[in-house]
């Protein structure tokens, strides 16, 4: 209780020094299962915070630096729940746990006009794999309609083969138990696309809907002979302070 108070009054006196902005997000919205052919509704709320260089972002803690038109971020990134997938999911085909993904980040953002690119490293530390992304994003400004933006997005990332064979496929004992040879993942690749509106209600207020496709060459656990295609719509509203 004692820390809780302290937290509090750590974030009333940034607050007191205007030191401290940040946002509040509710997010709804229908995602397509990465281990199952389902598709789940959701809502969630989404805080987050900076003071000076550091952001606390959902489940992320991390420390940005600008220089000119590139921002600079570092990050541990977690996740709510302890395992993403535990023994006897699927049917009983999953007999070991896997623990939900705990990564080491780094991002380097260049702005040039209305379009970022992003490169992108990630260390999952329960599994030592390693993650290499690079994201294209554009801004639209529609102007014929006020205060309405839009981004499009594609990425492509790749994971190692440690990360592969703990988070997309199965385990030498669960491919014995299904009575199947082993199958090795040495390298997954994955790219997404989206486009996302934004609206401006008020200064404060802003309103975003979002469509977002991923494309998974290999997910054994899914598919042991096909990728993947997974899809995601959000719908949000989010307050700055």
């Amino acid at each position: 209780m004692k820390y809780f108070i302290l937290i509090i009054l750590i974030i009333s006196n940034c607050f007191a020094n205007n030191s401290l902005n940040g946002n509040i997000s509710i997010i709804t919205g229908i995602k397509d299962e990465l281990y199952e052919d389902d598709s789940n509704f959701f809502i969630a709320p989404l805080l987050s915070l900076k003071y000076k260089n550091y952001v606390f972002s959902g489940n992320s803690l991390g420390i940005i630096t600008t220089n000119e038109d590139t921002l600079r971020n570092f990050s541990l990134e977690g996740s709510y729940s302890k395992y993403l997938l535990k023994s006897g999911n699927l049917d009983n085909k999953i007999n070991e746990n896997r623990l939900s993904p705990l990564y080491l980040s780094f991002s380097s953002t260049k702005n040039i006009k209305n379009d970022f690119i992003s490169f992108i490293y990630k260390r999952e530390l329960h599994t030592s794999g390693n993650i290499f992304s690079i994201d294209f994003s554009h801004l639209y400004f529609i102007k014929k309609i006020n205060y309405l933006n839009m981004i499009s997005k594609i990425k492509y990332t790749m994971f190692d083969e440690n990360y592969s064979n703990y988070y997309f496929n199965f385990t030498s004992d669960e491919y014995n138990s299904m009575n199947l040879p082993y199958k090795n993942n040495s390298l997954t690749n994955r790219i997404d696309g989206g486009i996302t509106l934004l609206y401006r209600i008020t200064s404060t207020t802003d309103l975003s809907l979002s469509y977002q496709l991923s494309f998974l060459d290999k997910n054994y656990i899914k598919n042991l002979d096909n990728g993947s295609i997974n899809s995601l719509f959000t719908l949000g509203t989010t307050y700055t302070f």
